[in-house]
């Protein structure tokens, strides 16, 4: 897993070939591959950017992570922090002689720890195709006896179809999302960050031993549980919404090659008007790029020793979203 630096993106794909053998046949390549950002955010709950948590007086405050993903693949994400000692300051210099120890901070939930705004998806399903026609004339034309008759497709790849929207009536639907967002880790930080550009990066009893990380956010992409919701918004659509008319077409073509040329152009028309697509359930493959804002809600705490020097203290949470 990687470290990020919250915005991440795909590169387009290009595949060639320097030169084609004599009498080779060439086979035309495509992808659908969706750019996509995924940005990390820590703020305050009025939603802007958090430069700094001030306790004051007070011994917990809240905040928020907010993971927001436009047209971003399917992955999981984590958003961890560490912490220094906190350090008496006098305005202009630390003194590392006066600390409350990282151990004393903890991280904890709000009474109501997730929350997730709209949330959608970009699909590409593979259709299958019903012509129910009342057209004796048209039947009669591709060599089927009666009035009426029925016309089948099956497996055409569909069109990418993007923004099908995901309902979450409640918090109790967050195990049937895409992505999954967790509560964040509680506990204390044990041992502090010493890491460069914090404010223990000059404390002369650092020592070696690794920051206690704790997670601030994290998602799981599972994306089973939405696949249901999502054929059922498919088979909503318009068939021009979801398949290529002209494959419609071709597919009926190749199923009647002799007599598909008497028909005319009107006559195909009401064909098409006639065809009712019916897409294949959604594989996990076929979701191809999600869109929604995930929330945690952590608080940070502190416990003051009753031994604590009197005293202004600064410390440093060091925030890193691994994805």
């Amino acid at each position: 897993m990687r470290k990020s630096r919250f915005l991440a993106g795909l590169a387009a794909l290009t595949i060639g070939a320097a030169g084609v053998p004599a009498g080779a046949q060439t086979v035309p390549v495509t992808l659908s591959n969706p750019s996509g950002t995924r940005v990390v955010a820590i703020e305050n709950m009025t939603g802007t950017k958090l430069n700094s948590l001030d306790f004051g007086t007070t011994r917990e405050l809240p905040f928020r992570v907010r993971v927001q993903d436009t047209d971003y693949s399917r992955s999981d994400f984590s958003v961890s922090a560490t912490m220094t000692n906190l350090y008496v300051h006098d305005g202009t210099d630390y003194d590392y002689a006066k600390k409350i120890p990282s151990a004393q901070i903890s991280l904890g939930s709000q009474a109501n720890p997730l929350n997730v705004v709209g949330l959608s998806a970009t699909v590409r399903p593979t259709v299958n195709t019903v012509t129910t026609l009342a057209d004796g004339t048209i039947c009669g034309l591709l060599g089927l006896t009666g009035s009426s008759c029925t016309l089948n497709t099956t497996g055409l790849a569909g069109k990418v179809v993007e923004d099908l929207t995901m309902t979450i009536d409640s918090l109790a639907d967050l195990p049937s999302l895409p992505i999954v967002p967790q509560v964040n880790e509680q506990g204390s930080f044990t041992n502090p960050s010493y890491a460069s550009g914090t404010a223990g990066e000059l404390d002369p009893s650092k020592t070696a031993t690794p920051a206690t990380p704790l997670k601030l956010a994290e998602g799981n992409a599972i994306l089973a549980p939405v696949l249901t919701e999502l054929d059922g918004t498919l088979a909503g659509l318009p068939l021009g919404d979801v398949v290529d008319p002209a494959k419609v077409v071709a597919a009926l073509q190749a199923q009647y090659p002799l007599v598909w040329g008497l028909l005319s152009a009107a006559q195909i028309d009401t064909i098409l008007d006639a065809t009712d697509a019916v897409p294949v359930p959604l594989t996990v493959s076929g979701v191809l790029s999600l869109t929604g804002t995930y929330f945690s809600l952590p608080t940070l705490n502190v416990n003051v020793p009753t031994t604590a020097a009197t005293g202004n203290y600064r410390g440093t949470m060091v925030v890193t979203g691994l994805q």
